[in-house]
């Protein structure tokens, strides 16, 4: 099943256009963080990754929205991995 994650780095910036994506691309889940690109805890990221079964799909509609650095972004491939996702 795909399962999206949406971020934006500021709470006055909109979601609708990654929302309107994963609409279009089927997915039937969505978690959401709407915060600054230095902050390291994520409940939107955390459920994302905790809702995943093997097989499903983690969809993003920028890489950037997933990993706030080149390191977190390799980590959080890596974990996605070992999920079998």
């Amino acid at each position: 099943m795909p399962i999206g994650y949406a971020r934006v780095p500021t709470q006055d910036q909109n979601l609708e256009l990654q929302r309107d994506a994963f609409a279009e691309s089927g997915c039937q889940k969505i978690s959401e963080d709407k915060v600054g690109d230095t902050r390291v805890d994520r409940s939107g990221l955390a459920k994302a990754m905790e809702i995943l079964r093997e097989g499903d799909t983690q969809v993003v509609c920028k890489l950037d929205r997933l990993g706030c650095s080149v390191k977190h972004l390799v980590d959080l491939v890596g974990e996605l991995g070992k999920q079998g996702a």
